[in-house]
């Protein structure tokens, strides 16, 4: 057995651990891929072996199937078996007898050594230890694993898990074996080059464990590593940040505490005053908890600003210091497009995941009430209203099927004394049941559908009139009994009287049900103009139906009829941000001019939101959490903190959380609970693993919301990139059939093609182009960016660059247009399009950058600068790292925080720093697969070096993206004549003509 194996595992576990640790060499620095006669090797089960530990001190086990038993071995005997263990190559017998009894005679040193290998043999058998005349070295079968081994290797493969978990301290740590300078010399040495091997696994690792939100874990290696180098600022500093990672006021004090325990601990021993930058952040956090504090304590004001919950401006500036001077910033949140673009960019949420989250932005836009899903106090009825029938089928009264409900449940919320279910909740559950829109319940199923929904009375009621004169007649009955507790009909001139007067007398029924008369309930009428309400309602059913952008027109409209109908100014507000409209910061003031309409819901909501896009980070996460535990019944609360953490990069977080909302109750994923819960609970979780590369997780939840909502072309959508990522294109494609079977939306036909696209399957795609390019509607904007994207994969970039510069703009290919530009040479003009991308709506010379400014900058000019390098201008790039590095950490997205990054490691490479760029291109890595032209790089690197294995899986991270936002400016062709020589390097050469095959037919 090799020595660089463990075999204290089940045969498959084995057979993982040599594939990324391949070394059967005896050397840890020369790695070579594993022979087969080695995988054979790696098979065997040995029922006994010997396990050295050289890390953190030395000892020898015996492991005998469960058992582990110390060896008895001297001192110097298991220097010596460490020694050759740990060598490069066969010791010579005079070097080793020189080194350990340097000061004896050379025949009592022979004798010396002979003794001490006599003694080896004797525990570890005759044949464990090979000497020939010259050379000692040990046998290749000696069943021996190796910390020190198998650390260096794991170190190597990128395994950084097992590798912080093999490192437990120094070489041979406190190892006493009297005068051997000699062997001392090769120790310091060894320890060395493994402590360094130790720290830039901790330099790489903790930020990936930052960004992931393992607090924990991230904790103990960083203290570890500030352990191993007392002096590193960036090992103190992310220890603090992980340590206040929650952002709970208990994690804040808990970094604190260590703060204070390490300072003292550095003075003592070291005689070592902190760094500034890590008193900043000491100060930082200080003023952290008195924020979190106030935030979770005091009750929330109107939006304008509560007193004492924005961070005052030296706050904010003690942490943009703190994020530029660390690799790794807490994180901040996504989206793709770096200027206003009319076209669907990535949302908030899900990153990259552009078309998808589109799928169902309707169930984060619904404002299905402003009911609060708060946990009632006991005995507080709880109202479900299950359906109002359109009696006569008059047309002009479809509207208020929904309507109604959702003006009878925004007035029941601000009475105070019933709460409302959303009715988007009650109307998944009629969707689910095949119940047609209008038609009139049973009283059984109007019963069973509140039951569902926890509700403790049904409502039900049929509508007719109109002309002046609305009609409604209700019935509402005790869910727990089934027996009436009333029935009335109200009758007004339009139909928000009709709503209210019927809101009122329920509300006056609760009154009377609980024996108190009390003051009447004050109505906050969400707009006066019935017009206005019938806008808004259209405006929020297109949006479900994915009727874009005419959904914006409905809400625009209601604005324009009421100014200050807040329901609507919400409703477009939140569009506006999602769909990057510079509209969003003047419904902001409108919203403010009219705070007093507002529930406490879209108050908290509100702030949580404007704290996420001003790039307030603390706030924006101790609000969502507020939100959660404020509404911990409402899926829309969880949605938000989703919103929060994803934009964070906290993925893992983020998808615990979306399993929460899941599991709300036993009939959270049944009968919904809030707009389309399965939607955004389903869609997140899709979108957050496929963000972490767990591939077969994204297709797990994809495949569970298929089965649950075959009819929502969102669930074939994710279930389509999930398998596209995967690789499993034919699956994937026939997903996409039966997502544009459901729909004629042209965002997801052009999904459909560029599935094509990724397949390699490029006549479909021109097909489906031709179809897009035919209609009148928004497909045929869609098919000239298709038509680009296929003329840069066909590496065609002068036909590419061919579209008018208006039609450019307005279909938003700015940046694509300047990569074209770049990559025929045409540089000058290729700048025009990046600066007039970067600094868009720019802030004058004497401002500072906003948090969507600095997105813009940021993102553009990392772009500008990776162009300009390729075309060897070195200086420019220069300067435009440094302002990237600055800009960016003002983003409120994570990615901008680390793009200089990328800068910073093309630099390196016009250096021949290969070390320096590799780590710097790994810290600029944004998730599995971002940014692509990051990891293109990195696998350059790899091919270069010889070891196409490694180039090979980075570049299949590359390929778990979508042809849009950071996936769009390496195309899949060049990826693919990367593997090439990825694959060609690795000495596979069948699989390089595979990917040689796609690129012949990518280019005729």
């Amino acid at each position: 057995m090799g020595r660089y194996c463990r075999v204290d595992a089940a045969p498959a576990a084995i057979y993982r651990v040599a594939v990324t640790a391949p070394s059967f060499a005896f050397d840890a620095h020369n790695l070579r891929p594993p022979s087969p006669r080695d995988l054979n090797k790696v098979n065997m089960r040995f029922d006994k072996y010997f396990r050295l530990r050289a890390l953190g001190g030395l000892s020898l086990e015996i492991v005998d199937g469960e058992t582990t038993t110390p060896a008895a071995l001297r001192p110097r005997h298991l220097a010596i078996l460490a020694l050759l263990a740990c060598s490069r190559r066969a010791v010579r017998r005079e070097a080793l007898a020189a080194m350990f009894w340097g000061e004896e005679t050379d025949a009592k040193a022979r004798h010396s050594l002979s003794n001490s290998l006599s003694a080896l043999r004797a525990f570890l058998g005759q044949s464990a230890i090979t000497a020939r005349r010259d050379v000692i070295e040990l046998s290749p079968d000696l069943p021996l694993a190796v910390d020190a081994l198998e650390f260096a290797a794991a170190c190597d493969a990128r395994d950084d898990a097992r590798a912080t978990l093999l490192y437990e301290g120094p070489f041979l740590h406190d190892l006493d074996v009297g005068e051997a300078p000699d062997f001392e010399a090769w120790v310091a040495r060894e320890r060395g080059r493994l402590e360094r091997l130790f720290l830039g696994l901790c330099e790489q690792h903790v930020p990936s464990l930052l960004r992931a939100g393992e607090w924990d874990a991230c904790a103990v290696l960083a203290e570890r590593w500030l352990h191993a180098a007392p002096r590193s600022t960036l090992a103190f500093t992310s220890l603090l940040r992980a340590r206040s990672g929650p952002d709970s006021p208990a994690a804040i004090r808990a970094a604190l505490a260590d703060y204070n325990r390490l300072d003292e601990w550095l003075r003592r021993e070291y005689g070592v005053e902190p760094d500034s930058v890590i008193g900043n952040l000491a100060a930082d956090l200080r003023r952290r908890l008195v924020v979190v504090e106030r935030s979770l304590a005091e009750p929330l004001g109107p939006p304008a600003a509560p007193a004492g919950v924005e961070a005052p401006a030296s706050v904010a500036a003690t942490s943009v210091s703190s994020l530029v001077d660390n690799v790794t910033p807490a994180s901040a949140p996504p989206t793709e497009s770096t200027r206003p673009r009319r076209r669907w960019p990535s949302v908030a949420r899900h990153l990259t995941l552009a078309g998808a989250a589109v799928a169902v932005l309707a169930a984060f836009l619904v404002r299905s009430s402003r009911a609060s899903h708060a946990a009632p106090p006991s005995g507080r009825t709880i109202v479900a209203i299950t359906g109002i029938a359109n009696l006569r089928g008059d047309t002009a009264l479809a509207w208020l099927e929904d309507g109604l409900p959702q003006l009878i449940s925004d007035e029941l919320a601000a009475g105070g004394t019933l709460e409302p279910v959303a009715p988007m909740r009650v109307r998944d559950v009629l969707v689910r049941r095949g119940s047609a829109r209008g038609s009139a319940l049973s009283q059984s199923d109007a019963i069973d559908i509140a039951r569902r929904v926890g509700a403790t009375w049904s409502v039900r009621g049929g509508l007719s009139g109109g002309s002046g004169a609305y009609i409604l007649n209700l019935e509402v009955r005790d869910v727990s009994t089934g027996g009436e507790v009333e029935s009335f009909t109200v009758m007004a001139d339009n139909p928000v009287k009709l709503g209210q007067l019927a809101a009122a007398r329920l509300l006056d029924m609760a009154t009377t049900a609980r024996g108190s008369a009390g003051d009447p309930p004050r109505f906050t009428a969400t707009t006066a103009s019935p017009e206005a309400y019938r806008h808004f309602v259209l405006g929020l059913r297109f949006t479900v139906e994915r009727r874009f952008p005419e959904d914006e027109r409905e809400l625009d409209a209601a604005i324009a009829l009421d100014s200050s109908f807040v329901d609507a100014l919400l409703a477009r507000r939140d569009l506006a941000n999602m769909r990057g409209e510079r509209a969003a910061a003047h419904l902001d003031s409108l919203i403010q001019r009219h705070a007093d309409q507002m529930s406490e819901w879209d108050r908290l909501r509100g702030e949580t939101y404007r704290a996420l896009y001003d790039a307030e980070i603390e706030r924006s996460e101790a609000l969502s959490a507020r939100l959660v535990e404020r509404y911990p019944r409402d899926p829309r609360a969880y949605d938000a903190r989703a919103d929060v953490l994803v934009a964070h990069g906290k993925w893992l977080a983020a998808d615990s959380l979306y399993q929460r909302e899941l599991s709300l109750d036993s009939l959270a994923i049944e009968a919904g609970d809030g707009p389309c819960a399965p939607c955004t609970a389903y869609l997140g979780l899709v979108g957050v693993r496929l963000s972490r590369g767990d591939l077969a997780g994204a297709e797990r939840a994809a495949r569970r919301w298929v089965a649950l909502q075959p009819s929502v072309p969102g669930s074939w959508e994710m279930l389509s990139m999930s398998l596209e990522f995967e690789g499993k294109f034919d699956e994937a494609i026939e997903a996409a059939r039966r997502m544009v079977s459901l729909t004629s939306e042209p965002t997801l036909i052009t999904n459909f093609a560029r599935t094509y696209i990724i397949a390699r399957r490029f006549h479909e795609a021109d097909s489906l182009i031709s179809v897009l390019k035919a209609r009148t509607d928004q497909g045929h904007t869609y098919s000239l960016d298709l038509a680009m994207t296929m003329s840069r994969e066909r590496g065609d970039f002068r036909r590419a660059a061919a579209l008018p510069d208006a039609t450019v703009h307005a279909i938003g290919l700015d940046l694509v247009q300047a990569d074209n530009l770049a990559r025929l040479g045409r540089i000058a003009e290729a700048r025009k399009w990046f600066e007039g991308s970067g600094h868009l709506d720019a802030p004058r010379a004497t401002e500072a950058f906003n948090a969507p400014q600095a997105r813009a900058f940021a993102w553009a000019h990392a772009l500008e600068g990776d162009a300009l390098w390729r075309a060897g201008d070195t200086v420019t790039v220069h300067a435009l790292a440094d302002s990237v590095r600055m800009v960016g950490a003002r983003s409120y997205y994570g990615r901008d925080w680390v793009l200089y990054h990328h800068l910073n490691g093309l630099l390196a490479l016009s250096r021949h720093d290969t070390a320096t760029a590799e780590r710097e291109l790994t810290a600029a890595r944004y998730g599995v697969a971002g940014w692509t032209a990051t990891i293109a790089w990195l696998a350059r690197i790899r091919i270069v070096q010889g070891d196409g294995n490694a180039a090979v899986a980075l570049l299949r991270d590359a390929y778990k993206s979508p042809l849009d936002a950071m996936g769009r400016y390496v195309t899949r062709t060049e990826l693919d004549e990367l593997m090439v020589q990825a694959f060609e390097r690795a000495g596979k050469s069948d699989s390089a003509q595979v990917y040689a095959a796609r690129v012949r037919e990518a280019k005729h």
